[in-house]
């Protein structure tokens, strides 16, 4: 192992461990491989070869691993999803980092809050992106979409699910609201505002039922419908439905970055880049 992991494993090794007795989030990993499952469906149906995919967010889904294995010519970079816990998250990331001596890739790492949306990568960076449940988290999803066009090469691929508004919505009348809920039609005008091309979207609803308040409420927040940091007051205002339901609208789609030597102005003039324009 290199030195520079050595000496990070080390000086982390403390705050990990402080970390994992005081955080222990609510995981829903069984939700992500079901949702990363169907879209591993969906892609079946495309021809693709890429050659540098990221994974945002990332986590450790069987449907995750199946991915890496689809495409085993390609380097993987992860942005790791910050809702794991300590434990979670280190196996994931030596896991990556074992994966990375072998493929090449970046170090994972943890991925932006549901405000700051860009990365630390370079432009043009990936020919695929892989983002299972991640639009919703943000508070601005066009700025989220304008950092994948901006990573994504032209002609690269990106492929997306998202918790869509209806989700939660026995429990509206709590509060309850993710950061950052789009209608698909509205992500859909987005993607062509950034200019993705063919732009697919496609909608279903699942519905959770629960035989506890405790266990109703722990997945509510893990979605993101009502914040972790909830008071004690706050949360005695939390009834279960009567209906013990909860309904979560999916929305999947995916659509290819267009040339990004074009600009659009009021959806009428283009402008082409004068190194685009070639003698005959």
């Amino acid at each position: 192992m290199p030195i520079e992991y050595r000496l990070e494993i080390v000086m982390k090794i403390g705050a990990w461990a402080r970390e994992y007795t005081q955080k222990m989030t609510h995981s829903l990993a069984w939700l992500q491989h079901e949702i990363a499952q169907r879209m591993l469906t969906k892609l079946a149906f495309m021809k693709i070869q890429p050659k540098k995919i990221l994974i945002w967010p990332d986590c450790s889904t069987p449907a995750n691993q199946a991915l890496i294995q689809r495409y085993s010519g390609a380097s993987i970079d992860s942005l790791i999803d910050s809702n794991l816990n300590a434990l979670d998250y280190w196996r994931l990331r030596f896991s990556r980092l074992r994966q990375a001596l072998w493929r090449g890739g970046g170090l994972v790492k943890r991925m932006a809050s549901n405000e700051l949306v860009t990365t630390h990568f370079d432009a043009s960076s990936f020919d695929f992106i892989f983002s299972p449940l991640l639009a919703h988290r943000f508070i601005k999803p066009p700025l989220f979409i304008g950092e994948i066009q901006r990573i994504l090469q032209e002609n690269g691929l990106f492929a997306f699910a998202y918790f869509g508004p209806d989700t939660g919505k026995e429990i509206f009348h709590l509060g309850a609201k993710l950061p950052g809920a789009w209608d698909m039609h509205d992500v859909g005008d987005a993607l062509v505002a950034a200019r993705f091309s063919d732009p697919v979207m496609d909608m279903e609803y699942l519905t959770l039922d629960y035989e506890t308040e405790a266990t109703y409420f722990a997945d509510a927040q893990a979605i993101g419908l009502l914040p972790e940091g909830a008071s004690a007051e706050e949360k005695k205002t939390w009834i279960m439905p009567a209906s013990r339901k909860l309904s979560l609208e999916i929305v999947y789609g995916h659509a290819w970055v267009g040339n990004k030597q074009l600009d659009l102005q009021q959806g009428k003039e283009v402008f082409i880049s004068p190194d685009q324009i070639k003698r005959l």
